[in-house]
């Protein structure tokens, strides 16, 4: 039977003979780069949900140019209504005119007509 002190140190002569080899190494290596790809891979996940946000971010800014221009789209077309309401009223107040002239015209004329009866008697 194997002392116990005499474990230790065949276990500790292992570990020497190990590090000499460089195996702890390489081991420690091969932990790290899984660490890495991890860490990594965990990059990537969180770079995926930001592009994720950032495509949402992207089409309620998208949204918000189209809700901009259909409003500018609706201002416009209530400017168009008014525009022709202006010329409708153009228009009224056009005929309106033409019926005070008519209704001056008709007052000179009826005028007139009373100077012609009044002269002729």
């Amino acid at each position: 039977m194997f002392d116990v002190e005499c474990i230790n140190d065949i276990n500790f002569s292992l570990k020497l003979v190990k590090k000499k080899r460089g195996i702890l190494s390489i081991e420690q290596k091969i932990k790290r780069e899984r660490g890495i790809l991890n860490i990594e891979q965990k990059i990537k996940k969180k770079r995926g949900i930001l592009s994720i946000e950032q495509k949402i971010k992207k089409k309620r800014r998208i949204l918000s140019i189209e809700q901009k221009i259909k409003r500018e789209r609706g201002i416009l077309s209530i400017e168009q209504k008014i525009k022709k309401k202006r010329g409708i009223l153009s228009i009224e107040q056009k005929i309106k005119k033409k019926r005070r002239i008519l209704s001056i015209e008709q007052k000179i004329k009826n005028k007139r007509g009373i100077l012609s009866s009044v002269s002729s008697h």
